[in-house]
C-alpha cells in the first residue's frame, strides 16, 4: 500500500518519507512540498487529499500539516 501512494504522490512532485513505526497494520508517511503562498498550500493539500480519498477510500487516513 505505502508504495501505490508513494507512486501516486510522484504526480504532485512532493518528497515522500515512510516515518512509519513498528506496528504492521499502521502506517506514516510525511510528504514535503513547496509553494509560494498559503493559498497555494491550502489548495495543493487539497488536491493530495482528494487523490487519497479517490484512490484509497478502503482505508482510514489523518492528514495533518504544517506550515513553515
Amino acid at each position: 500500500m505505502v508504495n501505490s501512494i508513494r507512486e501516486k504522490l510522484k504526480a504532485f512532485n512532493v518528497s515522500v518519507l515512510d516515518v512509519s513505526g513498528e506496528y504492521a497494520k499502521e502506517t506514516d508517511i510525511a510528504f514535503v512540498f513547496l509553494s509560494q503562498n498559503t493559498l497555494g498550500a491550502a489548495q495543493y493539500r487539497e488536491k493530495i487529499e482528494k487523490m487519497l480519498e479517490r484512490n484509497f477510500s478502503e482505508y482510514h487516513f489523518d492528514l495533518e500539516y504544517e506550515e513553515i
